[in-house]
Formats: C-alpha cells, sequence, structure tokens
C-alpha cells in the first residue's frame, strides 16, 4: 500500500495509517493469491486502501480457521477472538494490542471497522460473513447446490455487497450483479481446489450432482487416492461450468452501474472469470489449476482491451 492512496482515501489519523499499511503487509506475505489480484492497480487510489482492509480482513479470518498448525479447538478459539474483537472495533472501542499475533488482529479489525463505517457496510452483514466462514470448521459437504448456495451467499455474497458499497453504485441492481460475480469467482476456485479441499476433508461441490453422475463421495475419494478421477468428474465439472456461465451472464453490466472510475475494475474482473471458464471448457471439464489466476499482464496480452487499460492504469501512476 503506497502512502499517496492513502492521502487519495482521506486517512490521515496515525493510528488509522497504522492498520491500513499492516493490511497491505499482511497481504503482501500471505501465501494465497487473491483471485485477480492484479485488477486492484484499476481502482482509483482512493478506494485501494479501503479494498485491502476488506481482502485482509476475509483473508485474516480465514487463515485462522485453516491454520494447520493449531487444534480444531485452538482454531475455534482464536476466531472466536477475532470475532469479538471485530465487533468491538465496529462499535467504536480499538483496545491496543498486547502482542504481536494480537497486533496484527487488532490493527486489521481497526482498518476493516472504519472501512465499514466509512462506506456504510452493517455490522450484521460482517456477523453473517463470519459465520458462514466458522462453518467451515465443521461443515465437510453440501447436500445440494441451494445448501451451498446458502454457504456462499454469506462468504462469498457479503464481501462482494462490500466491494460494490465502496465502488459506489448507481442502482440497487449492482448488488445482485456484484454477488453473482462473486458467486461465479467462487464456484471456478472450487473446481480449481476440488482434490485439495478433498484432501483436507472437504467438499465444495452440490454432493447432489455428484450422485447424478453415478459416484458417491467416497468413491470420488478413492478415484483421487488412485489418480484417476478426471473421467468421473467431468459430468460434475460440466454442471458447475453451466452455474457458472449463468452467473457470469447475469454479472456482466455490473461494470456500467458503478462510478466511471471503478468500472475498468469490475469489467476486467468479469473479463478474467470469463477467461477462466473458456479455458475450463476448452479442456474439456478436466480438474486441475485454471492458471492459478496469476500472471496478469502475460494474461492481458490475450484479452486486448485487458492490456489497454492495465496501460492505462499505468500511465495514471497506479501501483
Amino acid at each position: 500500500m503506497k502512502n499517496y492512496e492513502l492521502v487519495a482515501a482521506k486517512i490521515s489519523d496515525p493510528f488509522l495509517l497504522r492498520a491500513y499499511h499492516r493490511c497491505g503487509d499482511r497481504l503482501g506475505k500471505s501465501s494465497k493469491t487473491v483471485d485477480f489480484p492484479e485488477t486492484r492497480c484499476l481502482l482509483p487510489p482512493g478506494k485501494r486502501p479501503y479494498y485491502d482492509s476488506m481482502i485482509a480482513f476475509a483473508r485474516q479470518a480465514d487463515d485462522m480457521l485453516d491454520d494447520p498448525n493449531r487444534a480444531v479447538p485452538e482454531r475455534a478459539r482464536r476466531f472466536e477472538e477475532f470475532r469479538n474483537r471485530i465487533a468491538s472495533a465496529l462499535d467504536g472501542d480499538l483496545t491496543p494490542p498486547d502482542d504481536a499475533e494480537e497486533g496484527t488482529d487488532a490493527l486489521i479489525a481497526a482498518a476493516f471497522a472504519h472501512c465499514a463505517r466509512t462506506w456504510d457496510i452493517s455490522a450484521e452483514s460482517v456477523h453473517l460473513f463470519l459465520r458462514g466462514l466458522c462453518t467451515d470448521l465443521e461443515v465437510t459437504g453440501y447436500p445440494t447446490y441451494a445448501d451451498l448456495h446458502e454457504y456462499m451467499l454469506a462468504v462469498s455474497g457479503q464481501p462482494a455487497l462490500w466491494i460494490n458499497a465502496v465502488l459506489e453504485p448507481s442502482s440497487d441492481a449492482a448488488a445482485e450483479m456484484a454477488v453473482s460475480l462473486s458467486h461465479a469467482i467462487y464456484l471456478l476456485h472450487f473446481v480449481r481446489d476440488f482434490t485439495e479441499d478433498l484432501e483436507l476433508g472437504r467438499v465444495y461441490l452440490p454432493e447432489e450432482d455428484i450422485g447424478r453422475s453415478g459416484v458417491d463421495r467416497r468413491e470420488i475419494e478413492e478415484l483421487v487416492e488412485h489418480g484417476s478421477v478426471g473421467h468421473a468428474m467431468r459430468p460434475i465439472v460440466h454442471r458447475q461450468a453451466n452455474r457458472i456461465n449463468g452467473l457470469l451472464a447475469v454479472s456482466e453490466g455490473w461494470w456500467r452501474l458503478v462510478r466511471p472510475s471503478s468500472r475498468w475494475f469490475v469489467r476486467q474482473t468479469h473479463r478474467l472469470a470469463v477467461d477462466s471458464l473458456r479455458r475450463l471448457v476448452r479442456r474439456d471439464y478436466r480438474l486441475g489449476k485454471l492458471s492459478s489466476f496469476d500472471s496478469f499482464r502475460k494474461r492481458a496480452v490475450s484479452l486486448g482491451s485487458t492490456s489497454t487499460a492495465y496501460l492505462r492504469a499505468l500511465a495514471q501512476r497506479s501501483w
């Protein structure tokens, strides 16, 4: 995060400056990549600190629940402490941190709470996100797409609404489009990481879709173990691709409903999702990485207008 971005966002309080910088540091050190992170440069500088605070908050909470170095009860305890800290921060209570670990939690909570107050993000929306995320400690599968959709409304839909608020939409219709795009990206992520999630004991694809393909979860696990899951999974992945395509169709016009200065961010995020779906279809719905959503500059060459937008952002000192 650059100082000129914080100036553009009109953030000057010393504690908040420290908090937002910690969010930037947190994202820079993350072992996970944010889907399409390079599109950040297409946001107006004054919106980037808020965007970073939302991503850092979500990543911090998610990593607590997936920490392989802690037992499940310890993860749950730390997550509950973080949830309480966020609740207090949203109420305006910013307690100084006691140690390095709590310091990161406290600073990220402070930055995100400031973002929420600035953009009228409701505490209920934040708590809904955290409640949904917490189910990862206990829920290992979703019987129907309706069940998965309810989960995504919490962990994917709420952050999409936060981002939509920061982009200052001109119509209430933008909210549904934002959520649809976020759901599409999440489903792409679930397909991309299916075998990895399965090794962790979780399946983020509807069990009803697996059953329709003539196999059950146990059989899928055995196929993964023997490295021969591809053929059995193709019809399952095909169904997800159809859903993703529908979600992308709903969200295609979202960019038109946000402020002009933020439209390239939305438009290129959508185009990169479409590009990932096309590559999934071209390889006949086989499981595997969808280019890991990386190397935006290389992929921009194949997305003409994306490359133009990228160069335009550079010309405006976007980094």
